[in-house]
């Protein structure tokens, strides 16, 4: 009887208490810039890069918020703007959107286009305020400006870590504010 008084108290304690697994997912909101940035050319192109650890997941959660402001005198047929990762072309759109200023635009990023090292996203701008070719090269009323609120979302999940990972995941690059304080000692 002591016996089954004891389970049923047990029991009920484990069902009023969840206990929930850690799921190991990382999140980063990395910005892509610390301040705005001025793209004032008929042709501009601006590039960001990030690391990805040997032993690092990429998640499907993964996507590019751009945030910018442009100039009211772009001809909005002849100004286009578009997002790359690795070189890889993902979303083009017109600059010109008068639903709402600041324009922000978020783009997903497909986890098999992530490389292991070095990853780039260029933002790439075509814009005319002017019609006809060479003729917005002194325009000072020809501008984007990318907003530094623009970030890297990256959702992530570490591997199992194998011998050929080392020196991660001690030493990761992915926004730990601890990595360059390590210090490995070899006997």
């Amino acid at each position: 009887m002591m016996r089954r008084v004891i389970l049923t108290l047990l029991l009920i304690l484990i069902f009023i208490f969840p206990v929930y697994a850690n799921s190991g997912v990382k999140i980063y909101n990395l910005p892509i810039l610390r301040e705005g940035k001025v793209l004032n050319l008929p042709l501009n192109s601006y590039s960001f890069w990030f690391y990805i650890s040997p032993g690092v997941e990429i998640l499907d959660n993964c996507y590019l918020e751009l945030k910018y402001s442009y100039a009211d005198t772009l001809l909005e047929k002849e100004s286009f703007l578009t997002i790359y990762l690795n070189g890889y072309p993902l979303y083009t759109k017109k600059v010109v959107d008068k639903t709402k200023i600041p324009v922000s635009v978020r783009v997903k990023l497909p986890k098999y286009l992530f490389k292991k090292g070095f990853n780039e996203i260029t933002i790439s701008t075509r814009q005319r305020s002017i019609e006809g070719l060479c003729k917005d090269l002194d325009n000072d009323a020809n501008w984007i400006v990318i907003h530094n609120n623009s970030l890297l979302h990256l959702e992530t999940r570490d591997k199992s870590f194998q011998i050929k990972y080392y020196p991660y995941p001690f030493f990761g690059l992915i926004g730990t504010k601890y990595s360059k304080f390590l210090n490995f000692y070899i006997p």
